[in-house]
């Protein structure tokens, strides 16, 4: 639902090159996004109605729909069904399993900080597949459908939505107070960012810049123990690699 969203188009393209059966609606064709998912075959509607779902067996949303409207046709439906999920719980979930993930988070900088990481991965011959929040020139759009192991995407706190993600490797770019629309206060901003970190599992790399303030406090009160490029557990670093 809304598939002519920057971050829904690119989960649509991942899931159709996964195998699944990619459908959606939005209340306009006239996206650039859209044309790309008419060009790999994957089906839209124009508008909101119930029986969009027929034969569906999940309906992704963002979850920026949970404030906006909950009254929607499909929504109703999906609820009904149990079939709702927003498109972070599904990549997460689904496209991202058994995947050596690698997620940026941060107040600013996510999409160019993941662009890189993917341009990087792709350089060296990785082929990693990135969902980023961005068109990048040399993919002309917002995502990289690779064939390995590693999957490179944006970690986004509004909604806890990065909670859906339980990267190997995690960087965050800074911690700022944004999103007063959801996050009571700075507070609560920077506990989300404490359980994303605890999120991390396998070799739990976390790669972090410790100028920025909000951050240094974030990593300090989950992690014990880094490396700056430097040397070792000498704070403040301005940059930590950090093994939770």
């Amino acid at each position: 639902m809304g598939l002519g969203g920057s971050g829904m188009t690119a989960v649509a393209l991942l899931a159709k090159a996964a195998g699944y059966e990619v459908s959606g609606c939005d209340l306009s064709s006239s996206n650039y996004y859209v044309k790309t998912l008419l060009k790999k075959g994957i089906k839209l509607k124009i508008g909101h109605k119930a029986d969009h779902l027929k034969n569906v067996d999940i309906l992704t949303v963002s979850p920026a729909i949970f404030d906006l409207n909950l009254n929607h046709p499909e929504v109703v439906e999906a609820k009904k069904r149990k079939i709702l999920m927003t498109w972070q719980e599904f990549m997460g979930r689904f496209l991202q399993k058994g995947k050596f993930v690698i997620a940026i988070a941060g107040t600013h900088g996510k999409s160019t900080t993941t662009a890189l990481m993917g341009l990087v991965l792709e350089k060296a011959g990785f082929d990693p597949s990135v969902e980023v929040g961005a068109i990048i020139p040399r993919w002309s759009k917002n995502v990289r459908i690779g064939s390995s192991k590693y999957f490179v995407c944006e970690a986004d706190e509004f909604y806890y939505n990065f909670l859906n993600y339980s990267p190997s490797l995690a960087i965050i770019n800074n911690i700022e107070m944004d999103h007063p629309e959801f996050f009571r206060d700075f507070e609560q901003f920077k506990e989300a960012f404490k359980k994303f970190i605890k999120k991390i599992k396998g070799p739990k790399i976390l790669v972090v810049n410790e100028e920025s303030q909000g951050k240094k406090a974030v990593v300090r009160s989950v992690i014990k123990e880094g490396y700056s490029f430097n040397e070792k557990v000498i704070r403040p670093a301005q940059v930590v690699v950090t093994y939770v």
